[in-house]
Formats: C-alpha cells, structure tokens, sequence
C-alpha cells in the first residue's frame, strides 16, 4: 500500500477482512525528495512524503479493507480491496476480469480510459508502461496521482517501466533524497 503526504506522519496500515475490525497492522517506509532545477518542476519541488508498507498475509478470493495514517496524524477513510485467485476460477465461479491499460498518460482522453476501467471493476490493472508522461517534471507524476486515485486505492495496480518512467533527471539535475 503506498500513499503520499503533505507531513512526514507515521507510516501505519491497519487492515483486515472485517471493515470494523482492523486489528492486522504494518508499518513502511517513507520517504521523499526535493529538486530545485527548473527541469523537473523546480525550484522548490517537493514530493511530499511518500509511505510504502507491505501488508500480508492476505487471503485470496476474499475483500481486504485498510486504513493508513499513524492515528496521531490522522487516517485516511476505510478503503477495500479484492484479492483475486493466484490461477484461473473454476468453471462455475465468477471470472476474474484484469485491464490491460498502456500509454495512458494525462490527458481529456486519459482520464475517459480511466473512468472506463473503473466501470469494468476489474480484480486487478496491468499497467504496460508511459504512465504519466512526467519526463522529468515531478509535479506531473502527483497531477498523474491524483487522476487515478479513484482507481487505483480499491483495485491492485501493477505497473512496468515504459520509456518515458526511464528519467535522467536524478541528482545531475539537482534533485536528492530528503
């Protein structure tokens, strides 16, 4: 699970197959990063805090509801998820559906493909790469979250590396770690 925040809250999921009951809890990582070149959205950019934690063992073909935030900080509202068989259903169960979704970027039309998906409720998106068309200006890459939150906070989303995620623009442009 990963989310992003304006202040380096704790990095806490609670979850569980009970919404009223998430008494399962893990802690991530966090992190984030600055630049000040005007070549990737500076001078100034920050990328916020970004939160990453594992959380498992999940059991398949069943709901996962989570919450993240450290409690102190605040959490976010209950989410869920479907954890979908690891191989293909028996004949007389319902199928599991995938979207296969590629070149997307950040467009009118991208946010219409989106939106379509989420209408399919897939069990889960395969993303083939060119997400955001950030090529190097970050702020793209938070504009390209927040077009597809809706989605991907209740569907598991796996991404490939596509050229335009291939960016030079690292510390020789003057970003680092924070």
């Amino acid at each position: 699970v990963a989310w992003t925040t304006h202040d380096a809250a704790g990095t806490i999921v609670r979850f569980g197959a009970d919404p009223d009951d998430l008494s399962d809890t893990s802690t991530g990582t966090i992190d984030s990063y600055k630049c000040d070149s005007p070549s990737c959205g500076g001078p100034g950019y920050h990328s916020g805090y970004v939160h990453v934690a594992k959380i498992g063992p999940l059991q398949v073909n069943q709901n996962v509801y989570y919450q993240v935030g450290s409690g102190s900080n605040g959490t976010s509202s209950v989410q869920r998820f479907f954890v979908p068989a690891a191989t293909a259903p028996a004949a007389d169960d319902e199928p599991v559906t995938l979207a296969l979704i590629g070149d997307v970027g950040q467009t009118e039309h991208s946010n219409l493909t989106y939106h379509r998906v989420a209408a399919m409720k897939p069990h889960a998106i395969i993303d083939a790469g060119d997400l955001s068309y950030a090529d190097c200006v970050q702020p793209r890459w938070d504009t390209y979250a927040d077009m597809v939150e809706h989605l991907s906070q209740k569907t598991p989303w796996h991404s490939v590396a596509g050229n335009h995620e291939i960016e030079g623009c690292g510390n020789s442009m003057g970003g680092e770690f924070v």
